[in-house]
């Protein structure tokens, strides 16, 4: 859900506060290559609305898991780079 969120570095920076030390958070969220087709989703209403706040790459979302604290122990694409998925430990 990060990428509904205007302030994710602070809501990271928040996960991170709350998590005991070697804590994990997972995160998955959609890559800008996925806008069109969840708007032509929308748009058939096979998926409700949705408001995207923004899309983040996959080095400018591991650099701001590493600012919140987070060691970085995986990252990928899937579904034909449509989505990122993230492993990330408290520190």
């Amino acid at each position: 859900m990060v990428e509904h969120l205007k302030y994710a570095e602070k809501a990271l920076r928040e996960c991170n506060r709350v998590l005991r030390k070697g804590g994990k958070i997972l995160v998955w969220m959609p890559t800008a290559q996925s806008d069109w087709l969840l708007k032509l989703l929308s748009f058939l209403g096979l998926v409700g609305k949705f408001r995207h706040e923004r899309y983040y790459g996959l080095g400018e979302f591991v650099a701001m898991l590493e600012r919140a604290g987070f060691k970085v122990l995986r990252k990928e694409f899937y579904n034909f780079s449509m989505n990122e998925f993230f492993v990330g430990e408290k520190k």
